[in-house]
């Protein structure tokens, strides 16, 4: 599976310094800001960005790339949702869950079951992706 910009963030700091706090002195930034960010790159400021990267000296441009490189294709997301919509149809009342004795009786029911579906069949077209992707086209 590719790498999160968190991880990468992560490896960096531990292959350049002694310790996480370490680095936050070094770039003058609250260990706890730098913690939380390390937990959720996204929601950080982007001035914090800039700081971290000029302290581990990478461009904010690789961690950009890190984030487009886990995005799926429109092509995959095409896929995957006609995936989806098979794999309700097929959930009809004669050979879906009836014919083990189960209903689903409820839209919200239907909603998580799509939604659970959606964020498996990504997990795994993601996973599938990093393992078998030809190193000629992997940037």
């Amino acid at each position: 599976m590719k790498i999160t910009r968190e991880d990468y963030l992560k490896t960096l700091i531990q292959t350049q310094y002694p310790s996480i706090r370490s680095f936050s002195e070094h770039i003058n930034m609250p260990y706890s800001t730098l913690t939380s960010i390390l937990k959720n790159v996204g929601g950080a400021s982007v001035d914090n960005i800039i700081k971290i990267c000029k302290g581990l000296g990478i461009s904010t441009d690789q961690l950009e790339k890190l984030e487009e490189q886990n995005q799926l294709s429109q092509k995959d997301e095409k896929e995957i949702n006609e995936k989806i919509e098979s794999i309700l149809s097929d959930m009809d009342s004669t050979t879906g869950l009836a014919a083990y004795g189960g209903t689903i009786d409820s839209e919200d029911d239907i909603e998580l079951i799509k939604s659970s579906l959606e964020q498996a069949l990504k997990l795994a077209k993601r996973t599938a992706k990093s393992k078998f992707t030809p190193n000629k086209y992997k940037q």
